[in-house]
C-alpha cells in the first residue's frame, strides 16, 4: 500500500533526459518494492509488469546499481513463482554479480539464498544447504536473513528425510519470527513446521501447529499466502483420517486462490486436493 501511495505521488511520465531522471529512478524504486510485496503475497502476475517496468527503467538510468540488482531478485522470484525455474535462476544469477561488484554484502546474501530456493526446486537438497551457509557467511548476524536461512534449511532438512533436524530449525526459526512479532511469518514458519511434524508421524503435533497458524492469520484471508495454509491443514485432517474436514479445506483454498492455484507453491495445496477427493 505504501509502495502504490508512492507511484502515485509520482509523475506517471517524468520529463524526458537528465531532467527526468531523479523521477524515474524513484518510479522505479517504488514498482520494485510493490512487486516485491506483490510476491510475497503470491500474487505473481500483478507483480510482473511492475517489475519489468521497473527494470526497464533502471536500465537506463542505474544499470549495475543495488537497485538494479534488487529487482533482478524480485523478477527472479515471479519467475519461480510461475514455474521459470531457468529464468529465475538466471536472474539470481545476474544479481548475485552485481551486488557482489558494488560491494552490497546483505544484497549478495540474499541472492545466495535465492539461489538455494531454485536448488530446493530441483531437489537438490544438500546444495540448498551449501548456498544457505553461504549467505550466512557473507552477512552474519542479521536476525531477518537468520530466520530465512533457518526456515530454508530446515525445508531442505525436511526433504532429506532428517525430519527431527528439520523440526528443530523450525522451531528455531519460529523463536526468530516470535521476537520480531511479525505474524504472517510466523504463522508461514508454523504452516513448514506443521508439514515437517506430518513428515515426522505427529499429526497430533502438527495439527496444533497449524491451528495455531491459522488463528495468527485471522484477519488476511484475503492474502495469497493463506489457502496456502488451508491446503495443510487438509494435509493433516487427512491424516487424521478426517477426509471431510480435508475436503472442505481444500474446497476453500482452491476457491481463495483462483487462477493461483496452477502456480508452483500450491502443487501440495492440489496434491492434497487429489488425495481428499
Amino acid at each position: 500500500a505504501l509502495a502504490e501511495a508512492a507511484r502515485q505521488r509520482l509523475p506517471a511520465s517524468p520529463a524526458p533526459g537528465a531532467a527526468g531522471a531523479a523521477e524515474r529512478l524513484l518510479l522505479a524504486q517504488a514498482g520494485w518494492l510493490e512487486a516485491e510485496a506483490l510476491t510475497r503475497l503470491h500474487e505473481p502476475a500483478r507483480a510482473a509488469p511492475l517489475a519489468d517496468a521497473a527494470l526497464a527503467a533502471v536500465m537506463t538510468g542505474a544499470r549495475g546499481s543495488r537497485l538494479h540488482g534488487d529487482i533482478l531478485s524480485t523478477r527472479g522470484g515471479i519467475r519461480a513463482a510461475r514455474g521459470d525455474t531457468l529464468g529465475a535462476l538466471r536472474d539470481y544469477q545476474a544479481a548475485y554479480r552485481i551486488h557482489a561488484a558494488s560491494g552490497h554484502r546483505r544484497g549478495e546474501a540474499l541472492a545466495l539464498q535465492h539461489i538455494g530456493s531454485i536448488y530446493q526446486d530441483a531437489g537438490d537438497y544438500e546444495r540448498v544447504l551449501d548456498y544457505y551457509r553461504q549467505a550466512q557467511d557473507a552477512y552474519p548476524h542479521d536476525a531477518l536473513l537468520e530466520l530465512s536461512s533457518r526456515n530454508n534449511q530446515a525445508n531442505a532438512l525436511d526433504q532429506l528425510g532428517r525430519y527431527g533436524e528439520a523440526v528443530a530449525e523450525y522451531q528455531r526459526a519460529l523463536a526468530l519470527a516470535n521476537a520480531t512479532g511479525n505474524r504472517a511469518a510466523q504463522a508461514r514458519i508454523l504452516d513448514n513446521l506443521a508439514q515437517a511434524q506430518l513428515s515426522n508421524r505427529a499429526p497430533d503435533a502438527a495439527a496444533a501447529s497449524i491451528g495455531r497458524a491459522l488463528r495468527l492469520a485471522a484477519g488476511q484471508q484475503d492474502s495469497g499466502w493463506y489457502p496456502l495454509l488451508l491446503g495443510t491443514a487438509a494435509r493433516v485432517a487427512l491424516a487424521q483420517g478426517r477426509s471431510a474436514a480435508a475436503l472442505d479445506h481444500v474446497g476453500t483454498a482452491l476457491a481463495m486462490a483462483g487462477p493461483d492455484a496452477e502456480t508452483l507453491p500450491f502443487r501440495d495445496v492440489q496434491q492434497a486436493a487429489y488425495l481428499a477427493y
